[in-house]
């Protein structure tokens, strides 16, 4: 008998950044258990308040919808958003009996929760008879800055540790603080849609972008937000040979920044490009750049998936040195202190660009999110789950 899988999530699905690990574990897991995933629902408060208060206004599709044959995508709305009812004691219980309620409508039992969230612990109350998975793909404890985020999503982190039966993780750092939870954590890489990054670029010449081959052809794909560090685009502009690209979203603060690099001639701001065209532009580049804020314990948690979407391309990958890179063979990235030696390292890469190309491929390949999904699954039968 098929059991059931119930994944929450905090963003909408469509464009929900592990919607691929979530198809492939659809994939791996279709003759024992059938997922259905929560999509971000959406805020009765908000929806009352969006003329007034708020203009960013999410709505989900409503309901049970299909996606394959043991994968689902469940649309249902909640009355707070959990960063409000996670303040208040009544709103949290509000908000929980209401969800309840929702789900309810359409799933009556769960053998498996998923939670990947703190703010979503509360699904481990409303399920608390299933088996209890936390996924932490980011240092949650911490704000992008650095800095430790508020004591209830402290509480909550530590409540969904002591009650998951198995914590999933992507960094050693994020093992690191939760030491005494090891006999439970499970490492799972970051991986990749390798077929999608490494397909032939039938549709090339459908990407107008403008390539001076003559010049280092340097991208950054990613939000550009507080532990971005900004400074390391305007090192890598001061270099005439280089020119760089930037694809992504900014948040607000970073906007007079923005400006500032859209006034560098070797600089092309792309803007927000669609995740199945990306490697249009990433094969048409030399060098993927990563350059996160440095002395952060935030990024130092960081396992970044454009990392293996830039090897997918064949790409040499320029970083702050991460501890997920330790012990990485050579070829792969090339790692730097502080951000004052990008450009040394953007020339040792270009330089060697060629010579590893199909071993960033392969390395790539070896996570794709297929891969993920069957080390998952072992995890799974190892622990008698299935």
């Amino acid at each position: 008998m098929q059991k059931k899988m119930l994944i929450p999530i905090s963003s909408p699905w469509e464009k929900h950044h592990r919607k691929q690990l979530i198809l492939n574990l659809a994939d791996e897991f279709k003759n024992f258990v059938d997922i259905y995933v929560i999509d971000r629902p959406y805020d009765i408060l908000t929806y009352f308040l969006r003329k007034t208060v708020t203009k960013n206004y999410y709505r989900n599709t409503p309901g049970l919808n299909k996606v394959k044959e043991n994968l689902y995508v469940l649309g249902i709305s909640q009355v707070f958003h959990e960063h409000i009812s996670s303040l208040n004691v009544m709103f949290d219980y509000i908000n929980k009996n209401y969800v309840k309620t929702e789900i309810k409508k359409f799933i009556s039992d769960v053998d498996i929760i998923w939670i990947s969230e703190p703010n979503h612990r509360f699904y481990f109350d409303i399920f608390y008879n299933s088996i209890k998975i936390y996924e932490i793909y980011d240092e949650y404890l911490l704000r992008p800055n650095g800095k430790l985020r508020n004591a209830k999503i402290v509480s909550n982190d530590q409540q969904i540790c002591d009650e998951a039966d198995i914590i999933f993780y992507t960094s050693p750092k994020i093992l690191q603080r939760r030491q005494k939870y090891s006999e439970k954590m499970f490492f799972i890489n970051n991986g990749v849609d390798y077929s999608l990054f490494n397909a032939n670029n039938e549709n090339e010449n459908k990407v107008i972008l403008k390539i001076d081959n003559k010049k280092r052809n340097i991208i950054f794909v990613g939000n550009i937000g507080e532990f971005i560090e900004i400074n390391a685009f305007f090192e890598i502009l001061n270099e005439d040979n280089n020119h760089l690209y930037i694809i992504g979203n900014y948040e607000l603060p970073m906007k007079n920044y923005i400006l500032k690099l859209k006034s560098y001639n070797n600089c092309t701001y792309l803007g927000y490009i669609d995740h199945n065209k990306l490697k249009y532009y990433l094969q048409k580049m030399d060098i993927g750049v990563i350059p996160f804020k440095e002395n952060n314990e935030f990024v130092e948690a960081i396992n970044p998936l454009k990392f293996y979407e830039y090897l997918a391309c064949g790409l040499p990958v320029v970083s702050l040195d991460l501890p997920i890179y330790n012990n990485l063979p050579e070829g792969l990235v090339y790692r730097y202190k502080k951000f004052s030696e990008i450009n040394d390292l953007i020339k040792i890469a270009f330089d060697e660009k060629a010579k590893y190309i199909d071993f960033r491929k392969k390395y790539a390949q070896k996570n794709d999110w297929k891969n993920i999904a069957k080390a998952i699954l072992s995890i799974f039968r190892e622990k008698g789950i299935i």
